[in-house]
């Protein structure tokens, strides 16, 4: 029995496979991925496009690390006619491919391991057309909330620690918003968790519509969302929160015969930048503040105060 022919093609297009017309992919290398393997932000990844990047510890770079082994421009990453290439940037403690010192520059393979100072590795893997594609899916997929289109709580762990390190070297107010629902889990029983669904869903897009584009929303869990704010003191902050609270307590969505609304309650904290505060530290003012105002009736704007 004769067998059929396979044909494909090497750019974008269509081949026949068994009589089926799919879409082919070139195989040209077009993008990459970096996840860190190693040290305290191990689990993180980064995607490189055509452009390639700088890789470092600094401010003006496109793929940023904390350690402090890692030097403040690094090494860089382009793209040419052979694919990419690594380029020390005579980085204080060397840049490392598969173990070897990186001199100079070097054509990456498709995929290996590269280390950057003692303690930062890293895994590479080129992508073709077809491989960038998915990646953007489950980019979306890891960070993303799909109820609410607000950032996941792993995405608010990951900027959360990297917005206190810039922070830190910026001496420049960060500041946390923290919210939740009042007396949601009525809506659920009263109206079904298909109009609770309906109202998480509209609270988040209005959050992020309202929101400046360096600021980011994210749902931290339940009925509780999070918003970091970069840039403002805590009279604006609280300002913010106030207009925030105001808006949500707008919002309406239909349920039969019936109008749903909700109010929340918000607590307010800012990064204490004079205390080298750990990343985690902003978030648990801000938990405090939000008890507080729960505890003194809801639907208001608290901030921390020690006794």
């Amino acid at each position: 029995m004769a067998r059929s022919k396979r044909h494909t093609k090497s750019g974008p297009g269509a081949t026949v496979d068994g009589g089926n017309e799919v879409r082919a992919y070139s195989q040209e290398i077009v993008g990459a991925t970096l996840t860190v393997l190693t040290g305290g932000e191990a689990g993180r990844f980064f995607t490189l496009g055509p452009t390639g990047g700088v890789l470092g510890r600094g401010d003006e770079v496109d793929v940023a690390f904390s350690d402090e082994t890692v030097s403040r421009r690094h090494a860089t990453v382009t793209l040419g006619a052979e694919g990419f290439r690594l380029t020390d940037s005579e980085s204080h403690n060397g840049t490392y491919l598969d173990g070897l010192a990186v001199r100079g520059s070097i054509v990456l393979p498709r995929r290996c391991r590269i280390q950057l100072g003692t303690r930062v590795m890293l895994e590479w893997n080129a992508l073709d057309e077809l491989g960038v594609e998915a990646i953007g899916k489950l980019s979306k997929a890891l960070l993303l909330d799909p109820l609410t289109g607000a950032g996941n709580r792993f995405h608010l762990e990951q900027r959360l620690a990297a917005e206190t390190s810039y922070a830190r070297r910026h001496h420049q107010a960060l500041g946390l918003l923290l919210m939740d629902l009042d007396h949601f889990k009525r809506v659920n029983d009263e109206h079904g968790h298909l109009v609770g669904d309906r109202v998480l869903a509209n609270v988040g897009h209005a959050l992020t519509a309202s929101c400046r584009t360096e600021d980011a929303v994210f749902r931290y869990g339940g009925e509780e969302f999070c918003i970091l704010v970069r840039g403002l003191e805590m009279d604006r902050l609280l300002h913010m929160a106030e207009r925030i609270r105001a808006m949500i307590a707008g919002l309406s969505v239909d349920a039969e015969d019936t109008c749903v609304q909700v109010t929340t309650s918000i607590g307010v904290a800012a990064l204490d930048l004079e205390d080298k505060p750990d990343a985690e530290e902003i978030l648990l003012l801000a938990d405090r503040a939000l008890y507080r105002a729960k505890t003194l009736g809801r639907d208001r704007v608290e901030i921390f105060q020690p006794e």
